[in-house]
């Protein structure tokens, strides 16, 4: 643009001004006065470019933070000039230029001027995205609702209500309802394209540019016109321009991000048809199934238990342990519902009581209010109405009809069990008739037992006032039954019932009340297993909940307060709620082991080759226990069979006393594999000091991970965005999800204000085992609940309480397992929607699925076709094992991981990697099966009943692209997306391949192998970056692999031999994928620190110059600040080994550095909270000083080997020659390395002189040996007088006894000039490292027309020493030359080589 002079100062304005627009423009104040040369070189002293403008202020990152924040502020700034432009168009104002100007000033007052072009490109972004998701959101909902798709419920708020009424509407139906899928996929993605145009031109501020304006080759009419200085209605009609161009881009746009999808779906689609794919991809997955089964049969056969330790199910059939799963399952679904429905009573009755001031505020208030919800719950509809609380009273009924669902099933099973005639029917019947009688008001009563620490004898209690008033009140019901009765004979009776309540029926064993009570108490202090296996039952059937409540319960008071009741109403109906499920459950998984059972005799056949084969091969499930005399017991015990406690009878004779066979239901008294029985028992743990320290350490390495991960803020973004790329790597994108119905089942939960379509998806995914699976808060709640003895158990009491009752720890904790719930409820939404529409186009009907679903199981696509509960169909149940196929959840974690999580001092969240490890392998094996399915034969028939060739081929074809799209996710998730990212951030910054290459020899330990994001490049050579694996959860295994490719490629560029090269490379890649199980934990990390008194990462912690007090107490503070939660280290104050101090965000507001010097940025801080990445930087000089100081270090170690060595009284001279090659081996390696990261640095942009800062002035390398290995020459272990006058003395002067009067003074020289400038950018032969050379006594080698090697201990400048101490030259022989080109290339393997050929001349 041409300058212009306006009063004295030079102005750069638009081409084609007049004098006329001059002072309007400047007026405007969006043109500024062009700085003269001289200014211009003022300014550049303090800031020379923008980029150190910003890197004055802050950095790349905080830059890119300050866009986020300009964004957010600029969603604001568009819509009001949108809305401002109406008024100028109507009345010729210029309210649009003056709330551009309003903006502007506040995001200069708030510091959101973002200055790169990574932080307005952020900028950009963020005010589209916050303006676009909503809107995209509501055009599904929209196309959803006109088509019937909607898996959510009504919607709640006026956004989607609107967007509800609109797909209703006769409009939204035209625009957007189609029963053909292409045709309504077309008409959305029109929609949303027009919607996401329009989205653009209104969110978007003024000067925003469009494509157009930087790429030629898009169309000049969608060029944007500058700010020319116009005003009214002109500037108005500007500005409409603009956004008419801003709308055209962002359709045109939309529709081609739209037509990407069909492309890429139909490519995906495309390969799984090719011919001969299906084919390799089936072979290739069976080749590596077999050889996966073959392994296993032969580690298995040497005695290690393979399955048992490595695999989710263990040693358990997989459809068992899915019925187990199950029957947990179950039990915790009902107990979510009630957590969920009792905290949002209390919620209400919160408001409620505050609102009408009634008990006034606080618990009083609150308690009551349970207490009326006791009531209520038991009968009384009048309870709660003083409240005149709907949402209170939805609350309270949606809890009664979760009781009265639960007992409808108990009375299924009840009268399943009478029909079957498993259990005895008239009790069972009974037990309908009561439950049928009590519903709408049963709840269980709960006692505490009269047995209390204050009371542990009969006769204790019998001193309690309660205890004769009891007796009184029953011996007056007697009296009052049966008038014949004496006074003292009611009295007897009445003692005989309480004395028979007190010790819980102990009477009808034929037991004195003192000796049942001293059975009792035997039984509760001995172990608590029953089949003498060591072990207790996770599942058992309680016949207490269906015995006939006595009629003395209700009208003798005192008893209840004898047995000490329990009328706490959230335990009551915890209580209740809990042993309904937990009775269907168990009733279901006994009776669905017993349709597998077998007898003895039939059993025997398999049981007798089993033994014989040793203990290898099939065996049935369950054996009868009828008729199994000791000598069979024996038999099937050797089998690996456990006996499910004793059967009692049920019908006939000797019945009448219980409802079901026993405690294992139909199992009872039966056999079952222990493979079986220990996946549903835990063992019995024994209490002695051990286990209770073991338990504190497991409790304090739980409480560590609490701190790190559900109170991190970061963490929890980490933990919501890696959610996407579980989804993607099973190929479920934005465009098969249901967001909406997710998210309402997730965090609406059962609640008063759910509806019962949220309600229903969200028990169907507690029920299928989908919710709360979150690993982090799994691990953590397991380790928290160690136990061994009392005080253990009361620690980890009172943290569990800390953890699930305090408001914020509660929230967060579920917050992070909440987003995990959302992701794994889209996963099944998505798999659902993808087989269903498989099913439909296949023609799948409800008369046909049951033979389809069988096919699938065998065909080994699906793994089971029903579940326990019977509740569910093949759709969901095959929807929700694929998401837990392929999704991290923590039930699925094998048992070597679980065990190793109980060793206090390794690893911190194991969980985690194994199942990344287990879902990449289900993937692949998943999507190979699925993209190699068959439903065709070789003759072209159906292989599937009740579907003809047709609808066969068709569900083939789907099925083999839904595998296909698997695949193709799973690549794009662990490898595409993240390496796109970095390839992005690459070009951005103008950072090269081999710039990318170099950084990481500079790179930190924990950052090797990752992918990056790059930030930008400041002038003074600090890249800052950001780690991408961290969000990328598959990034774990192939960064493994990018560190071994990496080690390996840098062995190879400092010589290593091709073995050494490969050997490396796999270590430090296993290393990586190990780590997180044998690393140690957070907590004993800090403990082995503080006893060192060194971090990992170099931290002093204590000097040792510190007292042992001050030691214990520098060291114990850094154990707590290991345990300081991650929200204080960001936004609070933090305990530190120093004190309190401030966290990141504090220390940023107030300009306090750390303790290492650096300065926190707000803007920074920001952008790693929305994002999740934490911004670093990589200060090459710097970094390169450092490695400096580890070359010396290195350097010291050479030399230091082979001085002691050399001074050893018992060397000899083969070992002093054979330590000096050995120690200048490593010497040159070392070098090598630094060689190769100087190179690096160069690449890096590094001037020579940075380098020589670096290392000289920083690292304190000596001149020459810089000077030497910057031109990549090699520099020998000096060999120095004072080591050969040193060795010399000790015999020559102190008379010592060594077997070496004098070092080999002509060989180490000869050695020393053989080396001496050797090029250290040579490649070393394969093996040369490897070989140990040990020279003859009599050997010799050549010197080399070199200085001489021996130095002064002070040499002079550029001389060297020429002392040698008498007697140390050996004579050499005379030695034939050889060709020096078969020696090798590397100097060391070269000179080993001479002296193979020497001692071969000698021979």
């Amino acid at each position: 643009m041409p300058l212009y002079i306006y009063e004295g100062k030079l102005y750069d304005l638009p081409q084609g001004t007049t004098k006329d627009q001059i002072e309007g423009l400047i007026a405007s104040g969006k043109y500024k006065p062009v700085k003269s040369p001289k200014e211009k070189e003022e300014e550049s002293s303090v800031l020379s470019s923008v980029g150190d403008t910003i890197l004055a202020t802050g950095t790349t990152v905080a830059d890119v933070g300050q866009g986020v924040g300009a964004g957010i502020v600029g969603l604001g700034q568009g819509i009001a000039e949108t809305g401002a432009l109406g008024l100028d168009l109507v009345l010729g104002t210029n309210t649009s230029r003056s709330v551009t100007d309003g903006f502007n000033k506040t995001k200069d007052f708030l510091g959101l001027t973002p200055e790169t072009g990574a932080g307005k490109t952020v900028e950009t972004l963020t005010t589209l995205g916050l303006g676009f998701v909503p809107v995209i959101g509501w055009v599904g909902r929209a196309s959803s609702v006109a088509n019937n798709l909607s898996k959510a419920g009504k919607a709640k708020g006026a956004f989607f209500k609107a967007a509800e009424n609109f797909g209703n509407s006769k409009t939204g139906k035209a625009l957007l309802q189609s029963d053909n899928n292409i045709l309504r996929r077309g008409k959305q993605a029109l929609a949303t394209s027009v919607a996401g145009g329009a989205v653009e031109s209104v969110v978007l501020p003024d000067g925003t540019h469009t494509l157009a304006d930087h790429f030629e080759i898009l169309p000049d009419a969608l060029e944007t016109e500058s700010d020319s200085g116009l005003e009214g209605r002109d500037e108005a009609y500007r500005r409409l321009r603009n956004k008419a161009r801003l709308f055209g881009e962002g359709v045109g746009a939309g529709l081609a991000f739209e037509a990407a999808f069909p492309v890429i779906g139909t490519t995906t689609k495309l390969v799984s048809q090719v011919p001969g794919v299906p084919a390799v991809v089936g072979g290739i997955a069976d080749g590596f199934s077999y050889l996966g089964s073959k392994a296993v049969e032969g580690i298995e056969g040497a005695g290690v238990p393979l399955r048992k330790w490595f695999t989710s199910a263990g040693a358990t059939p997989k459809e068992i342990f899915e019925n187990i799963q199950s029957a947990q399952t179950l039990s915790e679904t009902q107990a979510k519902v009630v957590s969920d429905l009792l905290s949002g009573f209390e919620s209400s009755a919160k408001k409620a009581i505050k609102r009408q001031k009634i008990f006034g505020r606080g618990r009083t208030g609150v308690n009551q209010a349970f207490d009326d919800l006791l009531g209520y719950l038991e009968g009384d509809v009048k309870a709660l109405d003083r409240y005149n609380d709907a949402t209170l009273i939805k609350t309270a009924d949606k809890m009664r009809g979760q009781i009265d669902e639960l007992s409808d099933l108990a009375i299924k099973e009840l009268q399943a069990g009478v029909d079957a005639g498993t259990i005895n029917s008239e009790l069972a019947i009974g037990a309908i008739r009561e439950i049928e009688h009590n519903k709408g008001s049963y709840l269980r009563r709960i006692y505490e037992g009269a047995f209390t620490p204050d009371a542990s004898s009969l006769k204790q209690i019998q001193k309690k006032p309660a205890y004769k008033k009891a007796i009184q009140q029953i011996a007056k019901i007697i009296t009052k039954n049966d008038p014949s009765l004496t006074n003292n004979e009611a009295i007897t009776q009445a003692t005989d019932y309480v004395q028979g309540y007190l010790t819980k029926g102990s009477l009808d064993e034929g037991l004195s009340t003192e000796a049942a009570f001293n059975a009792l108490n035997a039984r509760l202090v001995g172990s608590l297993s029953q089949d003498g296996t060591g072990r207790f039952s996770l599942i058992n059937l309680s016949e207490d909940l269906f015995r006939k409540r006595s009629k003395f319960f209700d009208k003798a008071p005192a008893l209840r307060e004898l047995l000490n009741e329990v009328r706490d109403p959230k335990s009551t109906y915890i209580k209740t709620v809990s042993d309904l499920s937990t009775f269907v459950s168990a009733n279901k998984f006994f009776n669905s082991l017993a349709m597998g059972r077998e007898s003895y005799d039939e059993a025997f056949p398999e049981i007798n080759a089993f033994l014989q084969n040793g203990m290898q091969g099939p065996r049935p499930l369950v054996v009868s226990g009828e008729n199994v005399t000791p000598a069979m017991q024996r038999t099937l015990e050797a089998a690996g069979y456990v006996k499910m406690g004793d059967r009692k009878t049920v019908a006939g004779k000797g019945s009448g006393k219980t409802i079901f066979a026993g405690q294992y239901g139909d199992i009872s008294g039966d056999f079952i594999q222990k493979e079986i029985y220990n996946a549903i028992s835990a063992p019995v743990r024994s209490m002695h000091i051990g286990h209770d320290l073991l338990a504190l350490a497991l409790q304090a390495k739980g409480l560590s991970q609490v701190g790190k991960t559900v109170l991190s803020p970061i963490g929890q973004m980490r933990n919501f965005n890696s959610g996407t790329f579980f989804l993607m790597a099973n190929g479920n994108t934005l465009r098969n999800l249901d967001v909406g119905a997710s998210a309402q089942a997730t965090y609406g939960k059962v609640s008063a204000l759910s509806n019962e379509e949220s309600d229903a998806l969200f028990t169907m995914a507690n029920d299928l085992g989908l919710v709360d699976g979150n690993l982090a808060v799994n691990e953590i709640q397991r380790l928290l609940k160690e136990t061994a003895g009392t005080t253990t158990r009361k620690i980890s009491d009172a943290t569990n309480v800390l953890l699930n009752e305090t408001p914020i720890l509660r929230s967060a904790t579920k917050l992070y397992s909440d987003t995990d719930t959302f992701y794994k409820i889209s996963g099944f939404l998505a798999e659902k929607a993808k087989y269903n529409s498989a099913f439909k186009k296949s023609g799948v009907t409800p008369n046909n699925i049951d033979s389809v679903a069988q096919y699938l199981k065998d065909s080994g696509v699906a793994s089971r076709t029903s579940e326990l509960s019977g509740k569910y169909g093949f759709q969901d149940i095959f929807a929700a094992d694929i998401v837990k196929e392929t999704m991290p959840i923590y039930s699925r974690v094998p048992e070597v991981v679980k065990g190793i999580r109980r060793v206090p001092f390794i690893g911190s969240f194991m969980s985690f990697p194994a199942e990344i490890i287990r879902n990449t392998a289900n993937i692949v094996s998943r999507g190979s099966r699925e993209l190699s399915f068959k439903a065709i034969g070789p003759d072209g028939k159906s292989l599937i009943r009740g579907l003809d060739e047709k609808q066969a081929a068709a569900l083939q074809r789907e099925i083999r692209a839904i595998g296909a799209n698997r695949l193709a996710g799973y690549v794009a998730s662990a490898a595409i997306v993240p390496s796109g990212i970095q390839r992005a951030s690459m070009m951005a910054n103008e950072i090269t391949e081999e710039e990318r290459k170099a950084m990481n020899s500079f790179l930190p330990f924990y950052n090797k192998g990752d992918q990056l994001i790059i930030f930008g490049k400041s002038k003074d050579d600090v890249i800052e970056y950001g780690s991408i694996s961290y969000l990328a959860p598959y990034d774990y295994f192939l960064s493994p692999a990018r560190t071994a490719l990496q080690i390996y490629q840098e062995k190879g560029e400092i010589g290593e031999g091709e073995l050494k090269q490969i050997s490396s490379a796999l270590y430090e890649g296993s290393k990586k994928i190990f780590e997180p199980f044998l690393g140690e934990s957070m907590i004993s990390e800090a403990v082995f620190e503080a006893i060192g008194g060194e971090t990992k990462t170099g931290r002093t912690i204590w000097e040792n110059s510190n007292d042992i007090p001050t030691r214990i107490a520098k060291g114990v503070g850094h154990v707590f600040e290991s345990l300081n939660p991650a929200v204080l280290d960001q936004y609070g104050y933090k305990l530190t080994p120093r004190g309190i101090e401030p966290g990141r965000v504090p220390s940023a507001i107030a300009g306090i550095p750390s303790g290492s010097g650096r300065q926190y940025n707000l803007y920074e801080e920001f952008l790693a909270q929305v994002t999740g990445i934490r911004g670093s930087k990589l200060d090459i000089p710097k970094s390169l000083g450092f490695l400096g100081y580890e070359f010396i270090d290195k350097r010291g170690g050479s030399y230091r080997e082979f001085g002691s060595v050399a001074k050893a009284n018992n060397t000899t001279k083969e070992d002093v020659i054979n330590q000096y090659i050995r120690s200048n081996e490593d010497l040159f390696r070392h070098q090598k390395i630094l060689y190769k990261q100087i190179q690096d640095a160069k690449t890096l942009g590094l001037s020579p002189n940075q380098i020589y800062n670096s290392l000289r002035r920083q690292s304190k390398l000596g001149k020459k040996e810089f000077n030497m290995i910057y031109n990549g020459k090699f520099r020998p272990i000096s060999l120095r007088e004072k080591l050969f006058k040193d060795v010399f003395k000790e015999t020559a002067v102190k008379g010592e006894a060594r077997l070496l009067r004098s070092l080999p003074a002509r060989e180490l020289g000869a050695i020393y000039r053989s080396l001496a400038g050797k090029s250290l950018k040579v490649e070393e032969p394969e093996g040369s490292f490897f070989n140990i050379i040990k020279p003859a006594g009599a050997s010799t080698l050549p010197s080399a027309p070199v200085a001489e090697p021996i130095q002064s201990a002070t040499p002079q400048a550029g001389a060297t020493a020429s002392i040698v101490p008498p007697n140390t030259q050996a004579q050499s022989a005379p030695v034939r030359p050889r060709d020096t080109s078969l020696l090798g290339g590397n100097p060391i393997d070269a000179l080993k080589n001479q002296q193979i050929a020497q001692r071969l001349q000698g021979q």
